[in-house]
């Protein structure tokens, strides 16, 4: 494997920009050869949104970055052609944002808006390749505000995850189904979505969504130093929260991509944190376990024993190396148990 350079022969070239996505669209083509006709699957890649710099004497200089741009642009490897998409509908201006193909269909989430300013946001803008034209989507349910966060326990329908809109990204899984990771705000870590939506019918139906338990972290742990405002972003590269998302069989990686811009070695917070993760694993498990035993023995002795005085508490206090879980009425007393066998 190694790195070549494609060489464009002639114009319309798109102009330098900077945080587009360029994603691969596999384009299904036909071509007719007198009374035949030959049925092809091509790879194009279609670059999007981002913003380039403006002059010098622009007087939207006063901006602290330059406006975001709504560009389409695709390219043909086999012909080495870039083509502009001019679409029927107005689309996003974003820069920054993550984008993933499913079908025909480019999904967009996140990103800086028109003004470089980014935002929370439930909406995913969807360009049709085919039909040239855009449309937005929010995903049904919830609020994205402090205050449904509050409300998490009371109402978790209103609850939806405050996913950055620039260290998010968006992966497909197959036709219809979508996987959204990323940091949680403000001061949560990690995320992961699962959205479901109708390929044969993305427009008109509700794309729902519903979150996904994960294992450990993608983004680094904060320091204690760390700030409300401060960026946690991706292990192992503090700086840079790009990643691709490698398949082999059905195994979905997410690999980070870059270094730390100070070159930084970050050695000793993964092992910090990985000591921590370890330490929360073996306190989980030792209350699975004392839990398990515990309602084995009560149930053998009720078993043997029914016409005995039962005097085992109900509540259980696990403790290990700092960690103490009490947990209270977490047992079924003799009583109950009788009750529920009538």
């Amino acid at each position: 494997m190694h790195w070549s350079r494609v060489v464009v022969p002639a114009p319309p070239y798109p102009l330098p920009k900077s945080m587009a996505t360029m994603v691969v669209w596999k384009v299904f083509s036909v071509f007719f050869f007198y009374l035949n006709s030959l049925f092809l699957f091509q790879n194009e890649i279609v670059l999007y949104g981002g913003f380039r710099p403006l002059p010098e004497q622009s007087v939207h200089r006063t901006y602290q970055t330059p406006p975001s741009l709504c560009e389409v642009h695709i390219f043909n490897p086999a012909v080495k052609q870039w083509r502009q998409l001019n679409t029927n509908t107005d689309g996003p201006c974003l820069a920054g944002h993550t984008a993933t193909i499913s079908g025909n269909l480019m999904i967009v989430y996140g990103g800086w808006d028109v003004y470089g300013s980014p935002f929370i946001t439930r909406d995913l803008h969807i360009l049709d390749l085919v039909a040239e034209r855009w449309y937005t989507k929010r995903l049904a349910g919830g609020l994205s505000t402090t205050t449904a966060r509050r409300d998490v326990l009371n109402d978790p329908n209103r609850f939806y995850p405050e996913l950055h809109p620039i260290r998010s990204h968006l992966i497909t899984l197959r036709e219809g189904e979508l996987l959204l990771i990323g940091e949680m705000m403000p001061h949560d870590y990690g995320s992961a979505l699962l959205i479901k939506f109708d390929p044969n019918n993305p427009q008109n139906c509700d794309w729902q969504w519903k979150a996904i338990e994960v294992t450990g972290r993608w983004n680094r742990p904060k320091l204690l130093d760390d700030g409300a405002t401060n960026f946690a972003c991706s292990l192992p590269n503090f700086n840079y929260p790009q990643l691709a998302a490698v398949r082999t069989g059905k195994l979905l990686r997410l690999v980070s991509l870059g270094l730390p811009i100070d070159k930084s070695s970050t050695k000793t917070y993964i092992s910090v944190y990985d000591k921590c993760q370890l330490r929360g694993k073996k306190f989980v498990d030792l209350v699975a376990l004392r839990l398990a035993e515990e309602m084995d023995r009560r149930e053998a002795a009720y078993r043997h024993c029914a016409d005995d005085e039962d005097v085992s508490p109900a509540s259980e206090t696990v403790e290990l190396d700092g960690l103490t879980c009490k947990m209270e009425n977490c047992y079924l007393t003799r009583e109950k148990i009788l009750e529920c066998k009538k």
